[in-house]
């Protein structure tokens, strides 16, 4: 019995002992799973971090692309508008030169009629030298036409001795047009959208407007210089507008003999008008200035000139005169005859003897002194109280401003 109860407890040890090295070798084995399991999990997260951290450089760098194609397309833009710019300047330029084409082709032309004129004269001068024809030949001779002395507007022009400084001035300026700062060029355009400017070019009577900028500087050319010259070629491009300009910023002191100051002035706006009015009647007007004087350069006779010619004009004409820079003429050796220029410019637009428009344009870099008593506290437009605007310039805009402001001129003409 006992040997029976002994093995039987030594079995059941046994059992014991190996239900205990299942449970372990079990447990062990789960533990190793779970192990697995987890570490499984720790690569997955792992890579998932991975993956996350990759996706936020891929977010970053298309940031970077989309701001670089942003960046681009600015980039673009300006060089448009830095095209347009650049062809705007050339077709003023082809303007300009084709100008000068025809200034010189009517030169020539004078010259041939002038040649013409003087081999006429030589031969009726021969003719009354030639001596009576004998009574058979008297009833065969009609008798010779009474002339009368006549100077066209083609000679009186060569008669004032000056080149083309309206077209020589607007074609410097327009070469200079990129070294104005963007932003002044802005401003100048904005004088287009001020009651001032616009009370001034739709007016139906005659008017006058004198502009005060800031911009300052002794370059004697502004951005309002260059607005005074996109002005001028756009009126002149209008039927039945004489756009007649001066910069008095390019003739401040005398050079080469050539005038300066008033007479300049003067002698310009006279010479630029008989170019655009080749037809004009100048007959008799010997008897009313002394063209001697006149071609001496006398300020007296010249204005007196000028006037003159402003009579002849038909009443459906508007003349605008453009006087860019006028304070630089305030100085001590050009003031007497800049003054006495403007009375004679301004005397067009209450002159009841002038039957066109006239309207007068002047500005000035600066507040001027004496230039402000020949105008109306309402016929000053200060630029310094303008809002200052970041917009950027744009010869488009200020055509399309200024064809507006014309056409309501136009309208109001008619009704």
């Amino acid at each position: 019995m006992k040997a029976s109860s002994w093995t039987l407890i030594h079995k059941a040890r046994n059992s014991s002992m190996g239900n205990i090295r299942w449970v372990f070798e079990n447990t062990l084995r789960a533990w190793n799973e779970m192990r697995r399991a987890q570490q499984e999990l720790m690569r997955r997260q792992e890579k998932q971090i991975h993956q996350g951290l990759e996706t936020n450089r891929n977010v970053v760098e298309v940031k970077e692309v989309v701001l670089k194609t942003e960046e681009g397309i600015v980039e673009i833009g300006e060089g448009i508008n830095s095209i347009k710019d650049l062809f705007d300047m050339q077709c003023r330029r082809y303007e300009i030169g084709r100008a000068q084409d025809e200034r010189r082709h009517q030169d020539q032309l004078t010259a041939v009629r002038r040649e013409i004129s003087t081999l006429m004269v030589e031969r009726e001068h021969l003719r009354s030298c030639t001596p009576a024809p004998g009574p058979s030949m008297i009833t065969h001779i009609p008798p010779a036409p009474v002339t009368e002395w006549y100077i066209n507007p083609q000679e009186l022009w060569r008669l004032l001795n000056i080149s083309s400084l309206d077209i020589e001035d607007m074609q410097f300026i327009e070469e200079r047009r990129e070294r104005f700062p963007s932003k002044d060029r802005a401003r100048a355009e904005q004088v287009v959208r001020t009651h001032q400017f616009n009370n001034w070019i739709i007016a139906p009577t005659s008017t006058k407007l004198l502009v005060h900028s800031d911009f300052g500087g002794t370059q004697y050319v502004s951005p309002l210089s260059l607005f005074c010259s996109t002005l001028s070629q756009h009126l002149q491009r209008k039927e039945n507008f004489i756009s007649l300009v001066f910069f008095c910023g390019r003739h401040v002191e005398k050079r080469d003999g050539a005038s300066f100051g008033g007479t300049a002035m003067v002698k310009s706006l006279i010479a630029q008008l008989l170019l655009c009015q080749q037809h004009l009647d100048t007959r008799h007007i010997h008897y009313e200035v002394s063209l001697n004087e006149v071609q001496s350069g006398d300020l007296n006779a010249l204005c007196s000139f000028f006037i003159c010619l402003l009579r002849r004009l038909p009443k459906a004409v508007t003349v605008f005169c453009l006087i860019d820079g006028i304070g630089y003429y305030e100085r001590d050796e050009t003031r007497a005859g800049m003054l006495q220029a403007l009375e004679c410019v301004l005397r067009a637009t209450f002159d009841k003897s002038v039957p066109a428009v006239v309207k007068v344009l002047a500005t000035s870099v600066s507040s001027t002194h004496k230039v402000r008593g020949y105008f109306h506290k309402d016929e000053i437009l200060s630029m310094v109280a303008m809002a200052r605007g970041g917009g950027a310039p744009s010869g488009q805009r200020l055509e399309r401003h200024l064809s507006g402001g014309i056409n309501h001129m136009g309208h109001q003409e008619h009704t």
